[in-house]
């Protein structure tokens, strides 16, 4: 498998790259007979976690909780979490939650991939911080059980390769160099990560929207190709 590449690009969350993203993100799920043969489910049918973020409305995304047995699409985020993190989801906030988190109080790698699962033309993004209730220690324990799960069933899995801490955010701008090298293994180059849950997630995913400080790129059982 090979890259393909744009000569230059100057800013990768522009509407051109997230388009061209969207629209190599649906050949794949429509045209990729070995993605389709290799996924867990068929298309809308893969189980949902316990709770997702609604991104309907991405200036004000709220966490759902699902119901046992139901089944649909969600897209899972990929991240190094590089520290503590305040806004994650507890006993006392869930509720408040679950009415609208508002995007502002949340850090910019959760924000862009709020924007970028919008951007996408779907609703439901899970992100372990939000989605797991960080001080209930059954629930704990039981997501992340199922966190290998949650990856392989995902539609997609956005991949903040570029991003050394939550805070830091993968929607940067920046100067493609002239030519992209050729990628010969499924295993991304992820620089500054050094979490082994991202390789794990990335590795298990179906399909993996990777975000780096040069490019990004859709990486599926099929093919590795440029977006940005």
């Amino acid at each position: 498998m090979s890259l393909s590449h744009r000569s230059c690009t100057t800013y990768n969350d522009s509407s051109w790259a997230l388009s061209r993203a969207q629209r190599l993100f649906h050949k794949c799920l429509h045209n990729h007979l070995n993605c389709r043969n290799s996924a867990p489910y068929p298309l809308g049918s893969a189980p949902l976690p316990a709770r997702l973020i609604d991104c309907s409305d991405p200036v004000r995304p709220r966490i759902v909780q699902t119901s046992p047995g139901e089944k649909g699409n969600y897209i899972a985020l990929s991240y190094v979490w590089g520290g503590p993190q305040p806004h994650s989801t507890c006993r006392a906030n869930l509720t408040s939650y679950m009415h609208g988190i508002g995007s502002v109080g949340l850090p910019q790698t959760i924000r862009d991939a709020i924007h970028v699962t919008h951007a996408l033309g779907f609703r439901f993004l899970w992100v372990d911080s939000l989605c797991i209730v960080q001080d209930w220690p059954e629930d704990l324990q039981r997501e992340l059980g199922r966190m290998r799960h949650i990856y392989r069933h995902a539609l997609l899995t956005i991949d903040a390769a570029s991003a050394e801490t939550v805070h830091d955010g993968f929607l940067h701008y920046w100067q493609a160099p002239l030519a992209q090298p050729d990628v010969h293994s499924k295993i991304p180059n992820l620089g500054t990560r050094s979490r082994a849950w991202c390789l794990q997630e990335t590795l298990v995913s179906c399909r993996s929207l990777v975000f780096t400080t040069s490019t990004v790129y859709l990486d599926c059982r099929t093919a590795v190709q440029n977006a940005g």
